[in-house]
């Protein structure tokens, strides 16, 4: 078997890299437990009850991100805190045990339809590394877990522009 090395000008992007490429300008949003203690990176411990936003206002949020000239949002779903900002079936470390909206909230759902309002695509972080949930000690089982919380995220908020998954952890 003889293997010919490839020539750079030769790789061509993909139309789907050519099409986020033109989206050009993109606005990451990290809203979470971390928002109401003043912390940039949570370490897991906090009470869902600090997550009680009383002037929560995605549309407001979007509205700025388009006079910005950005084409898209990307929401942190899920911080290294191990905090869902949806109504996960995996923890009950999520909106469904903070006070917000009596636990019946989902922050994803109501940021994803401001963004389809406002003509703005829509995207997703989750982080992998979770400092909250136990499964994180055993790799296959959070595994399992993880891909299980990919899964919702994929199947219920509509054509998503873009993952994102950092190395932490």
């Amino acid at each position: 078997v003889i293997l010919a090395a490839q020539n750079f000008a030769d790789i061509k992007p993909s139309p789907q890299q050519l099409e986020w490429q033109d989206l050009e300008f993109g606005v990451i949003i990290h809203f979470g437990t971390n928002t109401f203690l003043d912390r940039e990176w949570g370490d897991g411990t906090a009470d869902t009850k600090v997550f009680n936003p009383t002037d929560f206002n995605p549309e407001q949020w979007m509205h700025a991100v388009k006079a910005a000239g950005a084409r898209y949002v990307v929401l942190v779903a899920k911080h290294h805190d191990g905090f869902c900002l949806w109504p996960t079936e995996q923890s009950s470390y999520s909106v469904k045990s903070s006070p917000w909206q009596n636990g019946q909230g989902d922050l994803v759902r109501r940021v994803s339809d401001a963004a389809d309002k406002y003509g703005l695509k829509f995207g997703v972080y989750l982080s992998p590394w979770d400092r909250h949930e136990p499964k994180y000690k055993n790799s296959s089982e959070y595994d399992d877990y993880y891909i299980a919380e990919l899964s919702e995220l994929a199947s219920n908020y509509g054509n998503l522009v873009e993952w994102w998954l950092d190395g932490a952890g």
